[in-house]
C-alpha cells in the first residue's frame, strides 16, 4: 500500500475507514465519484471522528469529534467543554436540562436576597456578530441576538463568565457566559415584588379599616349634634 494513495479501508497514523476518496503525495485528499457523497472515520491523534454526507469533491468534513479528553464536538472541535455545539441544538420537548440539585449534596446554602437590585445592574442588550466571528462560523445567522456582554456580565455575577479557549485573531480568548443566574434572580425578583404587593395590599386594607372606622364615628358625631339641637 503506497503512501501516495489508498483504497478504502486503509491504515495510515491511526485506523481510517472511508468511501471513494485517496490522498496524493502532497497530501490533498480527493474523491473518487464525483456524483455520490463521501463519508469516513477516522482513529488516531487521540479522538474518534466522523464525517458523513459530505459534498463530493471536497474532503468531509468532520461532524463527530470525541477527543482524548472525552469531550465531544458537533461540526466542530471542543475548544474545552465536555459538549461543545457549532450551530443550534433542539430536543424533542420544551425544559430546560435536568441538574441534580439535592439538598444532601449542598452546604452554605443561603436564600437569594436583594434581587430587584441585583438585576438593575445586568444590561440586557441586542446584538449582531461580527462579520470577522461570522466568517469563522457560517452556521451563525446574521440577525439580531439577545443576551449580556461577557465582561459586564462578570462585574455582577463574576463565578459565571470564563474563557472559552477560543481565540480572536489577535490571540486573546473569547469569553463565555452562563445566563442561568438570570433565571434564579428574576424568579427572586418576582418574589419580592409579589412580598411588597402583599405588603401594601394589608397597609391598604388597614387603611381601608381605618376609613371605615373614622365614617361611622363621624356619623355617629353628626347624629348627636342633631340629636342636641333639638
Amino acid at each position: 500500500m503506497s503512501h501516495e494513495t489508498y483504497n478504502d479501508p486503509y491504515l495510515r497514523d491511526g485506523i481510517h475507514l472511508g468511501y471513494n476518496h485517496y490522498s496524493d503525495a502532497a497530501g490533498t485528499n480527493h474523491v473518487v465519484n464525483p456524483d455520490g457523497y463521501t463519508s469516513r472515520i477516522s482513529v488516531g491523534y487521540g479522538s474518534i471522528k466522523l464525517a458523513t454526507g459530505v459534498a463530493p469533491g471536497t474532503w468531509p468534513f468532520d461532524r463527530l469529534i470525541l477527543d482524548s479528553a472525552g469531550n465531544v464536538g458537533l461540526s466542530r472541535s471542543s475548544a474545552g467543554n465536555r459538549l461543545e455545539v457549532e450551530g443550534n441544538a433542539s430536543k424533542s420537548v420544551a425544559g430546560s436540562w435536568l441538574a441534580n440539585s439535592d439538598a444532601r449534596i449542598k452546604t452554605d446554602i443561603t436564600t437569594v436576597t436583594n434581587a430587584l437590585e441585583t438585576l438593575n445592574q445586568v444590561r440586557l442588550v441586542n446584538f449582531h456578530y461580527t462579520d470577522s466571528y461570522r466568517t469563522a462560523h457560517p452556521v451563525i445567522d446574521n440577525h439580531s441576538y439577545l443576551n449580556v456582554v461577557a465582561q459586564e456580565f462578570a462585574k455582577v455575577f463574576p463565578d459565571y463568565v470564563k474563557g472559552s479557549r477560543e481565540k480572536l485573531p489577535d490571540g486573546s480568548e473569547i469569553l463565555q457566559v452562563d445566563s442561568y443566574p438570570l433565571t434564579v434572580y428574576s424568579a427572586a425578583a418576582i418574589q419580592e415584588l409579589n412580598q411588597k404587593l402583599e405588603k401594601q395590599r394589608a397597609e391598604n386594607a388597614q387603611l381601608k379599616q381605618s376609613v371605615t372606622e373614622l365614617k361611622e364615628l363621624v356619623s355617629k358625631l353628626a347624629a348627636g349634634k342633631k340629636g342636641g339641637a333639638k
